[in-house]
């Protein structure tokens, strides 16, 4: 909701995320997903016109899963990541990425980079497939950790993930 709204104004970024949190009464990282609060939550945010179909995978009961993995799509730690030329806002989405086995058991997790065409999706997200299935659209890395006795799928779910990110526009 903050990027669809401010499209990439850190200025605009600030003033969403401080009006969703005062519509919320907190963080909205707070509100466990599927709860009654997360209904209010969600019904609070569509009165106050701060509702968006992306909130619903955020604190709705059914949790995004998606597979990414058209052909060369994936590419490894130090490569170029593929965005369309014609796509003017795109940005990097800090993600824990799942190594599930040809039979559907998840065996480990790495970190990932969902390369994502905002200007795209946030036309329609009936544009998913351009938005997002592109060639090197999914950096994977830089290592792959296997579940074992202390690193396991529950131990995953706590890890936090975040991005910084540097360069010359601050």
């Amino acid at each position: 909701v903050i990027e669809e709204r401010s499209k990439g104004d850190p200025a605009g970024a600030a003033a969403v995320r401080e009006r969703v949190a005062s519509a919320v009464g907190g963080a909205i990282a707070s509100v466990v997903p599927g709860s009654a609060e997360a209904a209010r939550v969600k019904q609070v945010l569509i009165e106050e016109g701060l509702w968006s179909q992306y909130l619903e995978v955020g604190i709705g009961p059914d949790p995004e899963i998606f597979t990414k993995a058209p052909v060369l799509s994936a590419v490894g730690t130090g490569a170029r990541i593929g965005v369309l030329e014609r796509s003017t806002w795109n940005n990097p989405e800090p993600e824990v990425v799942l190594a599930v086995s040809s039979t559907g058991r998840v065996v480990g997790a790495t970190l990932g980079n969902d390369v994502n065409l905002r200007d795209f999706e946030g036309r329609s997200a009936l544009l998913l497939a351009e938005a997002k299935d592109n060639n090197a659209s999914c950096a994977i890395g830089p290592f792959l950790r296997l579940f074992d006795e202390r690193f396991t799928l529950e131990a995953l779910r706590a890890v936090e993930v975040e991005l910084t990110i540097t360069g010359d526009d601050g």
